[in-house]
């Protein structure tokens, strides 16, 4: 009987070992199987991004091929309208040195001239000639007319803002001689020159006379003149000085006729020049006022709005720096009227504000 038992025992042993070897080996090869999945997959991966990773190199290739196609494509180009751009330039300046090509410019000059006058001549009404004379350029150009004898007044662009440069130097001097009729400042005081703050090359006398003239105390009246007839950048700053400085000056004279501008900088419109002028005719019986005005009328300039006038019935102030070119004043015709005129950055300026000038000279003795 006890061999028998131990022999079931010795089968079930046999039997649970075989068993466990079997669910052993079933799950060893489970495992084996995920592992080479794994493996399987990486390795698809791994090539995959190989794949990409040539392929993005072809793409690259292929780019830098096209672009350096392109760019010996267009400096061919450049070069062959380079080619064609010299050819016809000096096709052009053999034109240029023709007798005909001389003639044809000589006509389309003379054209052009006839054009501009006939413009200014017309018989449309003043602004409307103005603006078709300058053209495009009727954004860079600020004017007022103004009839004293009727109030009639024609403005373009008036409260636009423009370098004022030496135009300034009429607001100085009614800023100054507004002190010396209060009594706060002496016309015959002596001023004496600082070539610190004062010297000023430009326009003017006085550059030349360091050593003479402003070796001694100016008296202001003189230095206030000299502003005036030679625009004087010593003199003007001389001046200045003793009102407060530019800025000082520059706010008085536009209080003085209730408007505003910058004036950290030399700043104007032409509608307070215009006022300031309007000021100045309105108040002319003043000693003061009545000796600036005869001033202005012996200015040594005379290429703007008085180069085809009279010089003597015109009491004007010009005004250059940098591009800006203007002039400013007052003709004493039987009709009198003020006149002003800022541009800034156009071609032949001052030959312009004269034909104008003279375009409503001819209109105002007409009346």
């Amino acid at each position: 009987m006890s061999n028998l038992k131990a022999k079931k025992t010795t089968i079930i042993v046999c039997v649970a070992v075989l068993v466990l070897a079997i669910a052993f080996g079933a799950a060893y090869k489970s495992v084996q199987a995920k592992k080479t999945a794994e493996l399987e997959k990486q390795i698809a991966l791994e090539e995959e991004r190989l794949k990409a990773e040539e392929e993005e190199k072809l793409r690259i290739q292929e780019e830098e091929r096209k672009k350096a196609e392109e760019e010996a494509r267009l400096k061919a180009e450049e070069e062959k309208i380079k080619a064609e751009e010299e050819k016809k330039k000096a096709e052009e300046e053999a034109k240029k040195d023709s007798p005909q090509s001389m003639v044809a410019s000589e006509e389309s000059a003379k054209e052009n001239s006839d054009t501009t006058a006939s413009i200014l001549e017309s018989n449309l009404p003043m602004k409307k000639r103005i603006e078709k004379y300058l053209g495009k350029d009727i954004k860079k150009f600020g004017f007022i007319y103004y009839d004293l004898a009727t109030n009639e007044k024609i403005s373009i662009n008036k409260n636009k803002v423009f370098t004022a440069a030496s135009t300034y130097k009429v607001g100085l001097n009614m800023v100054a001689y507004e002190d010396v009729r209060k009594g706060v400042l002496d016309i015959n005081k002596g001023i004496k020159y600082n070539p610190d703050t004062d010297y000023e090359g430009g326009t003017g006398i006085l550059q030349q006379q360091v050593n003479t003239t402003l070796a001694k105390p100016v008296p202001l009246q003189k230095l206030l003149d000299l502003s005036i007839t030679h625009s004087d950048n010593i003199a003007t700053l001389m001046a200045s000085r003793v009102l407060g400085g530019t800025s000082t000056v520059r706010k008085r004279m536009n209080s003085m006729v209730g408007l505003s501008c910058v004036t950290s900088s030399n700043k104007t419109t032409p509608e307070i020049q215009f006022r300031l002028l309007k000021k100045l005719y309105d108040n002319r019986q003043d000693s003061y006022y009545a000796h600036l005005i005869n001033v202005m009328k012996k200015t040594v300039f005379h290429d703007r709005l008085d180069k085809y006038l009279p010089h003597n019935k015109v009491a004007h102030k010009i005004g250059n720096y940098g591009a800006a070119v203007n002039d400013i004043g007052i003709v004493f015709t039987d009709k009198p009227y003020i006149i002003v005129a800022y541009s800034e950055g156009i071609d032949n300026a001052a030959e312009k504000i004269a034909k104008i000038s003279k375009m409503v000279y001819t209109e105002q003795l007409r009346k």
